[in-house]
């Protein structure tokens, strides 16, 4: 059978050794919590690994995105178990009303009791470099193309998140085609005309590994090219209408037709690992389905994302090119981080100062009472008092400032109500305040009744 052209083409990348630790004081900033890697059920110790975390207001218990000081994420940082050593970190996505996408380039990752520290809360910060210039990818990776940025931009539009740069230029695709991926946005290709291509990625190892996200839209009486190179003799990966993959090279005998089932339901992992010294394994949702012998694998050149001749139909996320044999915990690890992120991942409570409101303000207001109520959102762990201030004119955050003082006691997250006394005919402010060992927080605003 004649195999198509493929889809994406990788560059050649030499091994840029992992940064050097930075060490540093994170003790000022006002907000952390520990992220411990406790789905990781596999016996290698996997370095330099680049951990997705999922940033949000439902996965970490007491963060809010606004109690970041230095507008967007710029305060934002990670560091090993130590508290001190820096890590390397980029943001694919970042979305103050839902989720954001952020990688992490962990040093180690040896067993589910292992976890790393996010920080932010301090004001007059940057965003590092290493934000930026492809460092969280320089254990062996070629070329990382999030597919999150948005198709009508400039071109090239793809960007590849390593030194490499070997940014794509999307053909055919509008701002709908960004859509909701399996690790932040993702792109939608019509399998029509739409496609991303790119430049010459002379990668040619004796191994390396290609691996993508994808959920198949359509149907076919014939394969659709996903991921490969645009050149003859080039090894690809392609599904068919049925939903089984292939992968192969055009004069080669090598293909797994059975090997995979890439359903229209959700988004399937695809890894392809080649070396020429040992079996080549074909791996799906992180575990290995096929294994064949290849002697003499082609060189990848010309990107091609989506196909070159028959167009995949669907959407695509994650495509990676490294020019090493990444290991079966490795990839395991790989799809876990993504697929079941919160089961991969223990996000504990963040630790800081406790966070409080006014819950709404006063309620059953009379003549000469009312009930003042406050919500205790976040305590960070410790034990924590609350305090509403209370009186005729506004004290702002000065306790010292308000006429009057209802002592609640220790508290938890919940909410809270207090009855005072009043003079009929007479307005009055109210403010809550919180206090424990990592510092002091009032409600946003005062409250009137």
């Amino acid at each position: 059978m004649a195999i198509p052209r493929v889809l994406l083409c990788c560059a050649c990348l030499s091994w840029l050794a992992v940064e050097p630790a930075r060490g540093a004081d994170f003790s000022s900033w006002r907000w952390k919590s520990s992220i411990r890697f406790g789905g990781y059920t596999g016996t290698e110790s996997l370095t330099g690994f680049p951990v997705e975390v999922c940033i949000s207001e439902n996965a970490i218990a007491g963060f809010r995105y606004n109690r970041f000081r230095s507008g967007g994420w710029k305060d934002l940082r990670f560091t090993a178990s130590d508290q001190t050593t820096e890590l390397n970190y980029e943001v694919e996505d970042w979305n103050t009303n839902g989720t954001s996408t952020v990688w992490v380039q962990v040093p180690l990752i040896a067993s589910s009791n292992g976890y790393v520290w996010a920080f932010w809360g301090k004001s007059g910060q940057v965003a590092p470099p290493y934000t930026t210039n492809g460092v969280v990818w320089s254990n062996h990776f070629v070329g990382v193309w999030h597919l999150s940025e948005n198709p009508t931009n400039s071109a090239p539009q793809m960007i590849d998140s390593t030194t490499n740069r070997h940014h794509g230029t999307a053909v055919n695709m509008g701002t709908a085609d960004r859509v909701t991926g399996r690790a932040g946005p993702a792109l939608y290709f019509d399998g029509v005309d739409s496609r991303v291509t790119g430049g010459d990625l002379s990668l040619d190892p004796p191994r390396y590994t290609a691996e993508f996200w994808a959920h198949r839209k359509g149907s076919s009486a014939t394969w659709r090219v996903i991921l490969g190179l645009a050149a003859a003799n080039a090894v690809h990966m392609w599904v068919y209408d049925n939903g089984t993959i292939g992968w192969g090279d055009v004069d080669s005998p090598w293909e797994g037709k059975d090997a995979g089932w890439i359903d229209k339901l959700r988004f399937h992992h695809v890894a392809m690992v080649v070396d020429t010294a040992v079996n080549s394994q074909l791996y799906f949702d992180g575990s290995s389905k096929a294994t064949y012998s290849i002697t003499a694998p082609d060189a990848w050149n010309s990107l091609a994302i989506g196909g070159d001749g028959n167009l995949f139909k669907g959407e695509l996320d994650e495509v990676r090119l490294s020019d090493v044999r990444r290991s079966p915990d490795w990839i395991h690890a790989t799809y876990l981080n993504i697929a079941s992120n919160n089961s991969f991942l223990v996000y504990a409570q963040a630790i800081g100062p406790p966070l409080v409101s006014n819950d709404g303000g006063a309620c059953n207001v009379g003549t000469l009472s009312a009930d003042l109520r406050a919500g205790v959102t976040a305590t960070g762990g410790v034990p924590t008092q609350l305090r509403v201030y209370w009186g005729a004119s506004d004290g702002g955050t000065n306790p010292a400032s308000w006429g009057q003082t209802n002592n609640l006691g220790p508290v938890v997250i919940g909410t809270y109500t207090t009855t005072v006394s009043t003079v009929a005919n007479t307005v009055y402010a109210y403010r809550s305040c919180v206090s424990n060992a990592s510092g002091v927080e009032w409600a946003d605003s005062t409250a009137w009744f």
